[in-house]
């Protein structure tokens, strides 16, 4: 009989686009693909068929007896009618269960007519919460089919979630199919904190519990603890008189990683939960010293599955969530094309967005009505963005469309991330926007500063954040937007974060962003055009670059962090130091009162520095720059053309390394440090100034 799972099978001709069984002429499902060409293919980076179920009751009809009867079946037991229910219960829920070509796996069949769940039903005029069995649904359909594929090839899953998609029962039940078919395993359910397992471990006590109560396969206990449970029994040795462990002795253990990622070392398991991955700092290190339990040698005994919210990233505790989520083929997960986010080219872990199960948006065979609750998800997001940004925000991480929206940071963000990311959207889907930048080299010729486009591919601009360690990171300047033939004094201005020391191995790049200043001229005005991220082996190359920029756009006055990298070195030694900005006084004096710090270039940084740098970003992310044809604002983060430092943006918090946010923050500084200057055409003189420059070396120390 023809089988729907799989993409390579044909429908019959005789009957195209439905699959019958024998017995009874039932019709299980059809193919979407047959029934609505124009449909999105929701499982298109999978080998399965996208499906519309018609008759799903078939596959929970033993649950359906139970819920009649209060029993699964009335043979008395002893009876080989007792005997043959059982066994074939068993069959299924171990190697799955097919009606009319449509096959659910093992897992599936188990967790539909034996798993317990707490469904909130319909009661008069109220609604409540009742224990029973779950629902068929296409999402978890697609799901139990891959994760089989995973155990069968050996693969871990790792999996970014909407909010209350059930993957906590599921994963519970996991764990007690496990432990009630398959003699000796062991399933080790980890999450950061106790906390987070505390629930689910109960759910899979439960679970034992009703198969130990309602069917042919209880077992005996040999230990029932909060953090773990052993089934078995102890049988007295006739001769020797001591007590000898028998039966299953199949396990389940609890463990919190908390100060302890070690704890799984020593330990084998057929399958290891990681709850909560978006709310585990060191995920990555947890599950690096826990991969080894899963391998015997060359040969794979067991699985992890990593599954989570992504939308809690609170000093960055889901960044290695994140990074083995979009990179699982590095970490012996399973992989999939990434159709989730716009324009994304390259794999991703498993995603189930908000749609695939919203009420009321789910048909009676629990078919996804996806379009419809797509649809009403964007209305109740537009309702609470106009009404409360918290919680809008919150609603686009908990509730997500892509893996993106997941991950974004809807505690703690310093920056609206949420408006950031349909920014950075924009860029990456929009043709219009993919090329805004010009890569190239700049250089001196005959005493003006040109620059040369990058037109055979020669450069590697660093346009991605977070940079991967391996990826060159020479980097190269970028140029969003040119200069004018003849360039007003002041109109420019750079920001710079340099590295603290020139040493390999250090994560950290040199930022520089150029802004046009924010008084109005036919130019444009109060945006960056151009940038330059990298770090050359030599820092003189960067440096020699940057003061080419910065004589590129008239020289433009750097800021520059003061307390590290080599920059006051450098221009001093070229006797340029009038490319440097000086320390931004008024700024410090707002910020910091009485401050004794007196640099005369560049400006120091500290946790007070942080905090006006932070405010002052965000007031300029939420300028008002006019408005489109619909009405709506446009902001000085929609003319952002930079991606990576809209990634930085989102992602940013003090205890990462974002280098293009501090920067940014400089230039902040000398935005604000100038905020009442004027443009003038040419640089007034100033005698004072030049009699400063002239002799900084006897007056660059710092006052005691």
């Amino acid at each position: 009989m023809q089988n729907l799972n799989s993409q390579d099978s044909k429908d019959q001709k005789t009957t195209p686009n439905l699959i019958r069984a024998k017995e009874g002429n039932i019709v299980v499902a059809q193919s979407w693909e047959d029934l609505d060409k124009h449909k999105v293919n929701a499982v298109r980076h999978t080998s399965n068929k996208y499906l519309k179920f018609i008759n799903t009751e078939v596959f929970s009809e033993t649950s359906k007896y139970f819920l009649r009867h209060g029993v699964y079946t009335h043979a008395p037991e002893g009876t080989s009618e007792h005997q043959e229910f059982w066994d074939e219960q068993e069959k299924r829920c171990i190697d799955g269960y097919a009606v009319a070509g449509v096959r659910v796996t093992g897992e599936h069949y188990a967790y539909l007519n034996f798993g317990r769940i707490l469904a909130t039903v319909d009661d008069g005029k109220r609604q409540r919460k009742v224990d029973t069995f779950p629902k068929f649904l296409d999402m978890d359909y697609y799901w139990y089919h891959e994760l089989e594929q995973a155990e069968q090839n050996g693969q871990g899953m790792i999996v970014v979630k909407a909010r209350r998609k059930g993957f906590s029962y599921k994963n519970a039940f996991g764990m007690a199919w496990k432990y009630n078919f398959f003699p000796f395993s062991i399933s080790i359910l980890a999450a950061y904190e106790k906390t987070f397992w505390a629930n689910t471990m109960e759910m899979a006590k439960n679970m034992i519990n009703f198969f130990n109560q309602h069917t042919d396969w209880s077992k005996g206990v040999l230990h029932d603890r909060q953090d773990a449970v052993k089934s078995g029994y102890v049988e007295k040795d006739p001769i020797s008189g001591v007590n000898i462990q028998k039966g299953y002795k199949s396990e389940i253990v609890a463990l919190s990683f908390k100060d302890s990622p070690q704890k799984s070392v020593g330990r084998t398991a057929e399958r290891m939960l990681f709850e909560e991955a978006g709310d585990w700092p060191g995920l990555m290190q947890a599950y690096q010293r826990s991969y080894p339990l899963f391998k015997d040698g060359n040969i794979m005994i067991g699985i992890p599955i990593i599954y989570g919210t992504g939308g809690n990233n609170k000093n960055g505790t889901n960044a290695d969530f994140e990074e083995m989520f979009y990179n699982p083929s590095a970490y012996g997960l399973r992989s999939y094309e990434n159709i989730y986010d716009e324009s994304a080219v390259g794999e991703a872990g498993w995603f189930v967005d908000d749609a695939w199960y919203r009420e009321p948006f789910v048909d009676k065979a629990g078919n996804a009505l996806r379009e419809n609750a797509i649809n009403d998800i964007d209305l109740e997001r537009e309702e609470k963005r106009k009404a409360d940004p918290v919680a809008y925000n919150m609603m686009v991480t908990q509730h997500p469309h892509t893996p993106k929206e997941a991950f974004l940071r809807n505690e703690g963000a310093v920056f609206p991330s949420v408006e950031l990311y349909n920014v950075l959207a924009k860029l990456k889907a929009d043709d219009r926007y993919k090329n805004l930048g010009t890569p190239g080299s700049l250089h001196e010729e005959e005493g003006v500063v040109r620059f040369k486009p990058d037109l055979t591919n020669k450069f590697f601009p660093i346009n991605k954040f977070p940079h991967k360690p391996n990826d060159p990171q020479e980097g190269c300047p970028i140029v969003y937007q040119h200069p004018p033939e003849k360039i007003p004094y002041g109109l420019y201005k750079i920001g710079l974060d340099p590295v603290a020391f020139d040493k390999s191995g250090s994560k950290s790049l040199n930022s520089a962003y150029v802004y046009k200043s924010y008084q109005k001229f036919d130019y444009g005005y109060d945006e960056i055009v151009a940038e330059y991220v990298g770090r050359p082996e030599n820092i003189e190359i960067y440096n020699r670059n940057l003061e080419l920029l910065s004589e590129y756009y008239g020289g433009a006055e750097i800021m520059f962090e003061n307390d590290r990298g080599e920059v006051l070195s450098y221009f001093k030694r070229r006797g340029k130091m009038h490319l440097l900005a000086n320390q931004p006084d008024n700024v410090i004096s707002k910020v910091i009162k009485a401050s004794t710090v007196s640099r005369i270039k560049g400006c120091h940084m500290n946790d007070r520095m942080k905090d006006a740098g932070e405010k002052f970003i965000l007031r300029w992310l939420w300028t008002e720059r006019g408005k489109n044809d619909d009405g709506s604002m446009i902001y000085n983060m929609d003319l952002i053309p930079a991606p990576a430092l809209i990634e930085e943006l989102i992602q940013y918090h003090r205890g990462g390394n974002f280098d293009r946010v501090m920067s940014l923050m400089q230039l902040m500084f000398t935005v604000e440090e100038s905020y009442e200057h004027e443009i003038l055409p040419e640089e007034p003189k100033n005698s004072a100034a030049s009699f400063l420059v002239d002799n900084l070396e006897n007056m660059f120390k710092r006052k005691r």
